[in-house]
């Protein structure tokens, strides 16, 4: 019964577009993990980054801050492009941060992309990208019924993939 449901939110169609959305969502923080940067734009970047760190970091900041990147990147086609903003943003900051210490960005990147909180933000947030490609696919078709049931569900999914991600990050802190 449930695996019903799942597939009638969650066609094959969508799930294999979230796959290759997941792919070309670490691939575009990859490539921006691996953008060259000089010591002005690494302190630039690490000083923009700081700023919107809050000083006392605990998960439920952690958890606010990527929830409401998820449901931003759910609006229709523009929720796409700022997904692939801000990953490409963080992907600088993780180059930023490796050429502040030394280390290849893309070296960095790649050992957070070992942490189960890695996968469960990108998870995430791609399912909120491929969403928001497919809800005004749902819309011209007018199918936008089975749209708003999965944005729901992916509204839903997204807060407890997020919450769990938020309770592990802070123990990578």
């Amino acid at each position: 019964m449930i695996k019903n449901i799942f597939r009638e939110i969650f066609p094959k169609y969508w799930i294999n577009s979230f796959i290759l959305i997941l792919i070309f969502t670490v691939l575009i923080g990859l490539i921006g993990s691996a953008i060259p940067l000089d010591m002005e734009q690494v302190s630039e970047i690490l000083e923009q980054a700081e700023e919107l760190i809050p000083v006392d970091i605990d998960a439920k900041a952690i958890f606010l801050n990527n929830y409401r990147i998820s449901l931003i990147m759910l609006t229709p086609i523009l929720g796409f492009l700022f997904g692939v903003l801000v990953i490409f943003q963080t992907g600088m900051v993780f180059g930023a941060a490796g050429s502040s210490v030394g280390i290849s960005g893309v070296l960095l990147y790649g050992l957070t992309a070992l942490t189960p909180f890695f996968w469960l933000e990108f998870i995430a947030y791609a399912a909120s990208m491929t969403e928001s490609i497919y809800f005004i696919r749902g819309l011209i078709e007018k199918k936008s019924n089975i749209e708003i049931k999965r944005v729901f569900a992916i509204i839903i999914l997204n807060f407890v993939l997020l919450g769990a991600g938020a309770l592990i990050e802070i123990l990578f802190i």
